[in-house]
């Protein structure tokens, strides 16, 4: 009975966070923010997940990005997931 409870709650969360989702896609000259998902202990505690303001050069199949720094104009590539 618990377990059967348990499934049906875990179901009803999912629906409600699957509804909340908003898909992402991105068009040159978009500007957006990369979260760094890396851990950094003993480093300043305050300090943003955020980095820097990217402007998308070109998307690829699959989610891949071509970035380029707004400020310094160097190039990254990224997958979005």
């Amino acid at each position: 009975m618990l377990m059967r409870m348990l499934k049906s709650s875990r179901k009803k969360v999912k629906k409600w966070h699957d509804a909340r989702l908003k898909s992402t896609e991105f068009k040159p000259r978009d500007e957006v923010l990369v979260f760094n998902y890396r851990l950094q202990l003993f480093n300043r505690k305050l300090r943003s997940k955020w980095n820097g303001s990217f402007i998308v050069k070109k998307m690829y199949h699959l989610g891949f990005l071509d970035m380029v720094n707004g400020k310094e104009k160097n190039s990254k590539s990224m997958v979005k997931e």
